[in-house]
């Protein structure tokens, strides 16, 4: 059985279907309102999804005054904002690195890395000193400590530690 309603504006289709005392309906128009069969009585159901823009059209002061206080915020907010182009960031470590091609692991130990963490150990400013070895590679990564004023003065000192050291190996 197929049933039509009209109202000044909408007119929507509704199939229903009777299933023992079960009644089924279905809205075959994509209109902004539902019809709901309810027994005998139809009821029509605003759907919400057009309730905000109903909203908006039906109060369009409010919504231009609630629009204005949001930019108004939003450019409060963008000026207050502490923003810096370049941050200022100390670092903390120092990298050194050295390349002995072709030597296995441990010889590297031996022959470099151990004499480069001596080295540096007496340097002022430096927290603790990690190193680690691969093939043909020993790094060394030394951490300072955070009251260190000046990085560039305990990186000369290192420099002149390292090339101080007369021992390393020539390759």
């Amino acid at each position: 059985m197929k049933t039509t309603f009209k109202n000044a504006s909408i007119i929507a289709t509704i199939a229903i279907k009777a299933i023992g005392t079960f009644v089924a309906v279905s809205v075959v128009s994509g209109s902004r309102w539902r019809y709901v069969v309810s027994g005998v009585r139809v009821v029509r159901h605003q759907l919400v999804a057009s309730s905000v823009p109903r909203f908006g059209v039906r109060n369009p002061v409010l919504v231009n005054m609630m629009m204005i206080v949001i930019l108004c915020g939003g450019m409060i907010f963008a000026f207050t904002l502490t923003r810096e182009m370049f941050p200022e960031s100390r670092p903390n470590k120092i990298m050194i690195t050295v390349l002995y091609p072709g030597v296995q692991p441990e010889e590297v130990e031996k022959a470099v890395t151990i004499k480069v963490e001596e080295a540096v150990r007496g340097v002022d400013g430096i927290e603790k000193v990690d190193s680690v070895v691969n093939e043909g590679v020993s790094m060394t990564v030394l951490t300072l400590f955070n009251d260190v004023d000046d990085v560039d003065v305990v990186l000369q000192e290192v420099k002149n530690e390292i090339d101080a050291l007369s021992d390393l190996p020539e390759e």
